[in-house]
């Protein structure tokens, strides 16, 4: 069964994803590739022990984002960026939350919904910094 028609996230002409192809195009070329954008082998590295250590503290839980904590599978849990790099935030683990990949996604809709008004009114976008911590 095909999807719904959506709306594009910049411009509201109705499409298959969350952009139209003109606006998805141009958000691909001004993302650049994974390595280019700072998700490197440092990154995996950093990523893996950071997710290691919420584990041994917190246990297999996600803190969540917009939604209450629930719990998630080892592969389920990601490293999201608390300021996001391409705000400026760092390859850092004090720039590191461990969330599952729901609560990634849910963040990262909600900061390029952010972005993409901003740049259609011709402002930049602010780095945001918030930090999600479990008890």
């Amino acid at each position: 069964m095909p999807r719904p028609l959506r709306t594009c996230l910049v411009c509201g002409e109705l499409c298959d994803g969350a952009r139209c192809p003109k606006h998805q195009r141009a958000r691909e070329r001004l993302r650049g590739s994974a390595a280019a954008r700072g998700y490197d082998g440092r990154y995996r590295r950093l990523r893996k022990e950071a997710i290691d250590a919420h584990i041994a503290r917190y246990g297999q839980v996600c803190p969540g984002y917009g939604v209450l904590p629930h719990t998630a599978t080892r592969a389920e849990l990601s490293v999201d960026h608390i300021i996001p790099l391409a705000d400026g935030g760092r390859n850092d683990a004090s720039n590191f939350q461990v969330i599952c990949i729901t609560c990634n996604k849910r963040k990262g809709r909600a900061h390029d919904v952010a972005v993409d008004r901003r740049v259609s009114i011709g402002t930049a976008p602010k780095p945001t910094p918030k930090k999600f911590l479990i008890g």
